[in-house]
Protein backbone atom coordinates (compact mmCIF):
# COMPACT_ATOMS: atom_id res chain seq x y z
CA UNK A 1 0.00 0.00 0.00
CA UNK A 2 1.60 3.61 -0.55
CA UNK A 3 1.54 6.09 2.29
CA UNK A 4 2.74 5.55 5.46
CA UNK A 5 1.15 3.61 8.28
CA UNK A 6 1.79 3.43 11.82
CA UNK A 7 0.51 1.68 14.05
CA UNK A 8 1.27 0.92 18.22
CA UNK A 9 4.30 2.57 18.34
CA UNK A 10 6.13 3.09 21.95
CA UNK A 11 8.96 4.98 22.24
CA UNK A 12 10.90 6.93 25.10
CA UNK A 13 14.26 7.65 26.71
CA UNK A 14 16.12 6.04 29.48
CA UNK A 15 12.84 4.47 30.67
CA UNK A 16 10.80 7.22 30.32
CA UNK A 17 7.93 5.97 27.89
CA UNK A 18 6.77 9.08 25.26
CA UNK A 19 5.16 7.47 22.79
CA UNK A 20 2.46 5.21 24.16
CA UNK A 21 1.04 2.86 21.83
CA UNK A 22 0.65 5.42 19.19
CA UNK A 23 -1.48 4.58 16.44
CA UNK A 24 -2.43 7.14 13.45
CA UNK A 25 -4.54 7.21 9.96
CA UNK A 26 -2.46 6.08 6.99
CA UNK A 27 -0.79 9.37 5.54
CA UNK A 28 -1.15 9.57 2.02
CA UNK A 29 1.18 10.44 -0.61
CA UNK A 30 1.18 13.76 -2.11
CA UNK A 31 0.18 15.30 1.03
CA UNK A 32 1.19 17.72 3.71
CA UNK A 33 0.91 16.42 7.97
CA UNK A 34 1.15 18.81 10.55
CA UNK A 35 1.86 17.36 13.63
CA UNK A 36 0.79 19.19 16.94
CA UNK A 37 0.59 19.88 20.50
CA UNK A 38 1.93 20.88 23.61
CA UNK A 39 5.22 20.60 24.51
CA UNK A 40 6.11 16.64 25.27
CA UNK A 41 3.11 15.22 23.40
CA UNK A 42 5.96 13.37 21.76
CA UNK A 43 5.51 15.47 17.85
CA UNK A 44 9.83 15.61 17.62
CA UNK A 45 9.87 11.88 19.15
CA UNK A 46 7.65 10.45 16.33
CA UNK A 47 9.65 12.14 13.88
CA UNK A 48 12.96 10.32 15.56
CA UNK A 49 11.58 7.31 15.06
CA UNK A 50 10.54 7.40 11.70
CA UNK A 51 13.71 8.72 10.94
CA UNK A 52 15.69 5.95 12.32
CA UNK A 53 17.20 7.64 15.01
CA UNK A 54 15.39 6.26 18.55
CA UNK A 55 14.41 3.22 18.64
CA UNK A 56 10.61 1.89 18.95
CA UNK A 57 8.34 -0.79 18.99
CA UNK A 58 5.25 -1.18 17.08
CA UNK A 59 4.95 -0.72 12.82
CA UNK A 60 6.01 1.87 10.87
CA UNK A 61 5.27 1.01 7.34
CA UNK A 62 6.16 3.13 4.32
CA UNK A 63 5.21 1.89 1.14
CA UNK A 64 4.49 -1.98 2.70
CA UNK A 65 8.01 -1.54 3.85
CA UNK A 66 8.33 -1.63 7.87
CA UNK A 67 10.95 1.46 8.50
CA UNK A 68 11.78 0.09 11.71
CA UNK A 69 13.12 -3.08 10.76
CA UNK A 70 14.90 -1.72 7.59
CA UNK A 71 18.65 -1.50 7.27
CA UNK A 72 20.09 1.49 7.51
CA UNK A 73 20.76 2.68 3.53
CA UNK A 74 17.05 1.20 2.44
CA UNK A 75 15.41 4.12 5.52
CA UNK A 76 17.71 6.08 4.49
CA UNK A 77 16.95 6.02 0.44
CA UNK A 78 13.38 6.43 1.22
CA UNK A 79 13.41 9.16 4.59
CA UNK A 80 15.34 12.72 4.92
CA UNK A 81 15.06 14.07 8.48
CA UNK A 82 15.47 17.82 9.02
CA UNK A 83 15.79 18.53 12.74
CA UNK A 84 15.06 21.54 14.23
CA UNK A 85 18.45 22.82 15.02
CA UNK A 86 20.89 21.90 12.64
CA UNK A 87 24.67 21.70 14.21
CA UNK A 88 26.63 24.89 13.68
CA UNK A 89 30.42 23.56 13.25
CA UNK A 90 30.03 21.92 10.07
CA UNK A 91 33.94 22.64 7.87
CA UNK A 92 31.98 22.73 4.56
CA UNK A 93 31.14 24.76 2.41
CA UNK A 94 26.95 24.59 1.84
CA UNK A 95 27.52 22.96 -1.42
CA UNK A 96 29.92 20.59 0.03
CA UNK A 97 27.32 19.64 2.64
CA UNK A 98 24.30 19.35 0.40
CA UNK A 99 26.55 17.03 -1.84
CA UNK A 100 27.39 14.63 1.47
CA UNK A 101 24.04 14.61 1.73
CA UNK A 102 23.33 13.81 -0.93
CA UNK A 103 25.65 10.21 -0.96
CA UNK A 104 24.37 9.56 1.81
CA UNK A 105 21.47 7.38 0.18
CA UNK A 106 22.93 4.63 -1.41
CA UNK A 107 21.21 4.87 -4.94
CA UNK A 108 23.46 8.46 -5.18
CA UNK A 109 26.82 6.88 -3.74
CA UNK A 110 28.22 6.39 -7.03
CA UNK A 111 27.46 9.35 -8.33
CA UNK A 112 30.11 11.35 -10.50
CA UNK A 113 31.33 14.61 -8.75
CA UNK A 114 30.05 16.71 -11.26
CA UNK A 115 26.46 15.39 -11.24
CA UNK A 116 25.96 15.29 -7.68
CA UNK A 117 27.31 19.46 -7.76
CA UNK A 118 24.83 19.79 -10.01
CA UNK A 119 21.98 18.24 -7.91
CA UNK A 120 22.87 20.33 -5.35
CA UNK A 121 23.08 23.71 -6.60
CA UNK A 122 19.44 22.79 -7.61
CA UNK A 123 18.96 22.03 -4.41
CA UNK A 124 20.22 25.44 -3.67
CA UNK A 125 18.81 27.24 -6.58
CA UNK A 126 15.06 26.18 -5.27
CA UNK A 127 15.25 27.44 -2.23
CA UNK A 128 17.00 30.92 -3.75
CA UNK A 129 20.02 30.53 -2.10
CA UNK A 130 22.38 29.66 -4.49
CA UNK A 131 24.40 32.53 -3.35
CA UNK A 132 25.57 30.83 -0.24
CA UNK A 133 27.10 27.88 -1.74
CA UNK A 134 30.65 28.47 -1.31
CA UNK A 135 30.05 29.76 1.99
CA UNK A 136 31.25 27.79 4.91
CA UNK A 137 28.32 26.28 6.76
CA UNK A 138 29.57 27.51 10.23
CA UNK A 139 29.56 30.60 9.15
CA UNK A 140 25.90 31.05 8.06
CA UNK A 141 23.28 32.86 10.27
CA UNK A 142 19.92 30.51 12.08
CA UNK A 143 18.14 31.73 8.85
CA UNK A 144 20.38 30.36 6.22
CA UNK A 145 21.40 27.10 8.40
CA UNK A 146 17.62 26.02 8.16
CA UNK A 147 17.60 26.97 4.86
CA UNK A 148 20.73 25.13 4.14
CA UNK A 149 19.59 22.31 5.84
CA UNK A 150 16.28 21.89 3.93
CA UNK A 151 18.60 21.78 0.66
CA UNK A 152 20.37 18.65 2.35
CA UNK A 153 16.76 16.77 2.52
CA UNK A 154 15.70 18.08 -0.47
CA UNK A 155 18.27 17.13 -2.53
CA UNK A 156 17.94 13.55 -1.73
CA UNK A 157 14.19 13.64 -2.87
CA UNK A 158 12.96 10.90 -0.37
CA UNK A 159 9.70 9.26 0.30
CA UNK A 160 9.03 10.52 3.48
CA UNK A 161 10.00 13.80 4.32
CA UNK A 162 10.66 15.18 8.08
CA UNK A 163 10.88 18.49 9.10
CA UNK A 164 10.85 19.57 12.82
CA UNK A 165 9.40 22.98 13.13
CA UNK A 166 11.24 23.96 9.68
CA UNK A 167 10.58 27.78 9.22
CA UNK A 168 11.39 29.22 13.37
CA UNK A 169 14.15 30.75 12.20
CA UNK A 170 13.03 31.93 8.67
CA UNK A 171 11.99 35.81 8.56
CA UNK A 172 8.12 35.70 6.42
CA UNK A 173 9.51 35.85 2.92
CA UNK A 174 11.29 32.73 3.36
CA UNK A 175 8.32 31.22 5.39
CA UNK A 176 6.25 31.58 2.21
CA UNK A 177 9.40 30.36 0.03
CA UNK A 178 10.00 27.24 2.16
CA UNK A 179 6.14 26.13 2.19
CA UNK A 180 6.08 26.27 -1.62
CA UNK A 181 8.85 24.68 -2.20
CA UNK A 182 7.58 21.68 0.12
CA UNK A 183 4.26 21.98 -1.07
CA UNK A 184 5.83 21.50 -4.94
CA UNK A 185 7.92 18.53 -3.84
CA UNK A 186 4.30 16.75 -2.19
CA UNK A 187 2.75 17.33 -5.08
CA UNK A 188 5.23 15.13 -7.04
CA UNK A 189 4.26 11.87 -4.73
CA UNK A 190 6.17 12.91 -1.04
CA UNK A 191 4.94 12.23 2.41
CA UNK A 192 5.42 15.44 4.20
CA UNK A 193 5.51 15.69 7.52
CA UNK A 194 5.83 19.05 9.93
CA UNK A 195 6.62 19.59 13.38
CA UNK A 196 4.63 22.76 14.36
CA UNK A 197 3.72 25.21 17.39
CA UNK A 198 2.19 27.59 15.08
CA UNK A 199 -1.70 26.22 15.25
CA UNK A 200 -2.07 29.38 12.77
CA UNK A 201 0.95 28.11 10.46
CA UNK A 202 -0.52 24.67 10.58
CA UNK A 203 -3.58 25.90 9.33
CA UNK A 204 -2.56 27.52 6.65
CA UNK A 205 0.22 24.79 5.09
CA UNK A 206 -1.14 21.46 6.10
CA UNK A 207 -3.85 19.37 4.42
CA UNK A 208 -3.99 16.91 7.56
CA UNK A 209 -3.75 18.31 11.21
CA UNK A 210 -3.16 15.46 13.87
CA UNK A 211 -2.94 16.79 17.25
CA UNK A 212 -0.82 14.72 19.93
CA UNK A 213 -1.43 14.69 23.64
CA UNK A 214 0.35 12.65 26.32
CA UNK A 215 2.13 10.45 23.71
CA UNK A 216 -1.36 9.48 21.58
CA UNK A 217 -3.19 11.16 19.01
CA UNK A 218 -6.16 13.48 20.90
CA UNK A 219 -7.87 14.05 17.13
CA UNK A 220 -7.22 14.73 13.34
CA UNK A 221 -8.54 15.81 10.09
CA UNK A 222 -9.24 19.10 8.44
CA UNK A 223 -7.79 22.30 10.43
CA UNK A 224 -11.22 23.45 10.76
CA UNK A 225 -12.50 20.09 12.61
CA UNK A 226 -9.19 20.06 14.40
CA UNK A 227 -7.90 23.35 15.83
CA UNK A 228 -11.15 24.26 17.96
CA UNK A 229 -11.95 25.70 21.19
CA UNK A 230 -12.32 22.30 22.94
CA UNK A 231 -9.17 20.92 21.78
CA UNK A 232 -7.15 23.81 22.70
CA UNK A 233 -8.80 24.04 26.04
CA UNK A 234 -8.48 20.20 26.49
CA UNK A 235 -4.64 19.54 24.79
CA UNK A 236 -3.47 23.26 25.61
CA UNK A 237 -5.48 24.10 29.01
CA UNK A 238 -6.40 27.41 27.57
CA UNK A 239 -9.63 28.99 26.82
CA UNK A 240 -9.92 30.54 23.66
CA UNK A 241 -12.12 31.99 20.70
CA UNK A 242 -11.27 30.19 17.75
CA UNK A 243 -12.48 32.05 14.08
CA UNK A 244 -11.48 30.46 11.07
CA UNK A 245 -11.25 32.12 7.68
CA UNK A 246 -12.45 31.59 4.12
CA UNK A 247 -8.94 30.64 3.16
CA UNK A 248 -7.91 28.08 5.66
CA UNK A 249 -6.28 30.17 8.17
CA UNK A 250 -7.26 30.43 11.76
CA UNK A 251 -7.78 33.03 14.29
CA UNK A 252 -7.37 32.23 17.82
CA UNK A 253 -8.03 35.22 20.34
CA UNK A 254 -7.23 33.78 23.66
CA UNK A 255 -9.61 34.82 26.90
Amino acid sequence: MAGLEIENVRAGYRGREVLTDLSLPPIEQGRITALVGPNGAGKTTLLRVLAGLLPACGSVRLDGLNLLDAPTGERARKVAFMPQFVPQRLSLTVVEAVIAALRASPMDMERTSVDAQQRALEALDRLKILDLALQPFDTLSGGQRQLASLAQALVRQPRLLLLDEPTSALDLRYQQQVIANVREEARKGMIVIMVLHDLQAAASWADTVMVLSGGRLFAHGHSRDVITTLTLRQVYGIDAVVEHTARGGVHIQVE
